[in-house]
């Protein structure tokens, strides 16, 4: 599915970041300002945040002409943070800015946003209302933003203010229902308008600068059709933005110490960009259902960008905030397979781009004794200098695989391995909203060889086999919750490192168990329903996690993991027996050191209750054919290849082999052949 033009001008940003890092694009130089004044000229990348208010009016005709309504309705749309919706989006911009000798500047910058996923209701930034004497639903939600503006600012000592102008578009989807017999009629459709505002701007650090900007858009009148409902509508929009937003500047005037507002020591900008394509031939299959692959042969895309912005307040005391922007869905709507083939490819997927906030946490790492150790910079890590006995506190909103059975092997989809069996243990069912996120708090002990993780996170509303709208989300009350520990112990072997995990958790939520699902569908004459028996209750797994170093270029990883087979996944996969094993080579021995060969096999079975479920009618969420006739468990051979271009960029190729997809022996082998590339900074 091809990028929509919001998404090509986010990932173009970056790819145009990707080399100016490697080498600052040449400005045309100001002349030398007074000393403490900064420099503004040269090209500038970067990300922002907006919130967002305004207003849609609308009037509709039939077929004839002849007028049948009118009325509007504000696009605020109130933030929920268990969900991330709301009205406001995220997105990149690029620019030019050419400081004048008076402190006056002139600049140019384009952008592009994409609004923030979809609530329950199908809205972001958008509304809704009733029509036609109410018997019709007319919804009309943005998709993703842009911008071509001119900047003039003046520009005293370190600080910048501007205002700007130009032109700028809107994509939407607008939609009409018939209430009473749910004739749908839909449009997706750019409009043109314009925009103005203005604006501050500071530097933070070196070459790092922040921004708070207004922009009043409009878009003037939009004619849509909706044929089957026989209508007419013209629409008119206009909104009101607010927005953060944070820069890079190239050349050497940026990077002029001692002008920005922080210690540079004390603020972390980091930012990733991945695309990646996914596609198989066509399989043999005797049946399908609605969650199988389709046998014919499928390729899709997802596409991601990421900024991590990390704050410290205090040695060891850090901030971080981590804002996405996705694009594109796995095979099948990811399932189809259990031990799923694609880790950049969520529960949920969108053909527009959409903003999600994933990570905002606070972490504090408390020495406590012993020989000091290095942790080095990452995209959520500050250089330090820590002991080997120390106590790191996490809370706030972050993945509990950011902590919890982590592997020096098999743990990096941008990199690794691609499949969800070789990046985590799949009977983990861990509590994550649909993107693998929650809100939740750990604490970890670590003393001579050994460590201990615990921590506490909010699960879902509602299973994900609920197929609930709300099942998508975290729990906004946290009544649904989990507990997870882990030891770990760190060895020596014939002078290698190694590491030993093992890992419990409690999930605690509503779930049914799938035996009580079936006699209640004997009992009623119905098909057996998970939806008809759940109740509050716990269901607990353990998993086994092993990464050794054999010598310089090899590695070898295995995991293991049982979740308790009575009760149906709460966030996983179907699976209640897994395991991986898999060795990762160095490319030293060909020349190239900095490349990575991982080949791994990964297998997974359904309990004999899921089994009888499904046979009887039941459906899952991955395993959902329709049938099991001769049910076995899946298999999974992969093979990688990260072949690094550069510092900061790198290409990946994944093939892998399925055997018994989703546990049927009916389907496959499938063959699968993947590329992405993937830029670090």
């Amino acid at each position: 599915m091809a990028f929509s033009a919001a998404a090509g001008v986010l990932f173009v940003g970056q790819i145009f970041a990707s080399a100016a890092f490697a080498a600052d694009l040449p400005s045309v130089k100001s002349a030398p300002s007074a000393q403490g004044d900064y420099d503004w000229t040269g090209f500038y990348v970067g990300g922002h945040l907006g919130f967002v208010g305004g207003h849609a009016g609308f009037n509709s005709t039939n077929e004839a002409g002849v007028p049948t309504g009118s009325g509007g309705f504000s696009v605020e749309q109130a933030y929920d943070p268990a969900f991330g919706t709301g009205s406001w989006y995220g997105g990149l911009q690029l620019g030019y800015n050419q400081l004048l000798g008076n402190r006056f500047l002139v600049g140019v910058e384009v952008d592009g946003s994409a609004n923030s996923f979809v609530s329950t209701k199908g809205l972001s930034i958008g509304g809704s209302a009733q029509v036609l004497n109410g018997s019709a639903t007319y919804i009309e939600n943005g998709w993703d933003s842009g911008t071509a503006r001119v900047r003039i600012g003046y520009a005293p000592g370190i600080w910048l203010f501007y205002a700007t102008g130009g032109l700028a578009w809107n994509f939407e989807k607008f939609s009409l229902t018939n209430n009473a017999s749910g004739l749908y009629d839909f449009s997706n459709s750019a409009r043109l308008g314009w925009a103005v505002g203005a604006g501050v701007e500071v530097p933070l650090i070196p070459h790092w600068t922040a921004r708070l900007e207004y922009l009043y858009s409009d878009f003037g009148p939009h004619t849509i059709d909706f044929p089957q409902n026989g209508e007419r509508f013209t629409s008119t929009l206009s909104t009101n933005a607010v927005r953060l937003g944070v820069n890079y500047q190239f050349g050497d005037g940026a990077a002029a110490p001692g002008l920005g507002l922080f210690d540079p020591e004390k603020l972390a900008f980091h930012a990733q960009a991945t695309a990646t394509w996914q596609g198989y031939p066509p399989f043999s299959a005797a049946f399908s259902g609605p969650k199988s692959l389709p046998p014919g042969g499928q390729g899709s895309e997802v596409n991601d960008v990421d900024i991590f912005v990390g704050y410290r307040f205090l040695p060891g005391l850090e901030l971080w905030f981590n804002p996405e922007i996705n694009e594109g869905s796995g095979l099948g709507g990811t399932t189809g397979v259990v031990n799923y083939v694609n880790n950049e490819a969520y529960k949920i997927g969108q053909a527009e781009p959409y903003s999600r906030i994933q990570r905002l946490f606070v972490r504090d790492t408390i020495s406590l004794g012993g020989a000091a150790e290095n942790i080095d910079s990452d995209l959520t890590h500050f250089a330090q200098t820590t002991t080997a006995d120390r106590l790191v506190l996490t809370a706030g909103r972050f993945s509990v695989i950011d902590i919890f059975d982590t592997n020096r092997y098999a743990n990096s989809p941008k990199t690794q391995f691609w499949n969800w069996g070789n990046t985590f243990n799949t009977t983990l069912d861990f509590a994550t909203d649909a993107w693998s996120y929650s809100f939740g708090g750990a604490a970890e002990y670590y003393f001579n060889r050994f460590a201990i993780r615990t921590g506490m996170f909010d699960m879902s509303q509602y299973p994900e086999t609920a197929f609930s709208p709300l099942g998508y989300g975290n729990d906004p009350n946290f009544r649904n919750y989990m507990f997870v520990t882990e030891l770990e112990e760190r060895h020596d072997l014939w002078g290698q490192p190694g590491k030993v995990k093992v890992l419990g958790y409690i999930d605690h939520g509503p779930m049914a168990s799938y035996n009580n699902a079936i006699n209640w569908g004997i009992a009623n004459n119905m098909t057996p329903a998970l939806n008809e028996v759940r109740r509050y209750q716990s269901k607990t797994g353990v998993t086994l996690n092993i990464e050794q170093q054999v010598n310089s270029e090899l590695g070898v990883f295995a995991r293991a993991g049982w979740m308790d087979p009575r009760y149906e996944p709460y966030e996983a996969c179907e699976l209640f027996h897994s395991a991986s094993v898999g060795v990762s080579i160095q490319g030293n021995r060909w020349g190239r050191p900095q490349d990575t060969w991982g080949i791994a096999g990964v297998t997974g079975d359904a309990s004999k209750a899921e089994i009888a479920y499904l046979n009887a009618g039941g459906n899952d969420l991955e395993a959902w054919d329709g049938a099991l006739p001769h049910a076995a468990p899946e298999k999974i051979f992969e093979t990688y290849y990260n072949y690094q271009m550069t510092a900061s960029v790198n290409l990946n190729f994944d093939y892998q082999y399925v055997a018994n997809p989703a546990f049927n022996t009916e389907r496959g082998p499938i063959h699968l052949f993947g590329a992405k590339i993937h830029w670090q900074f």
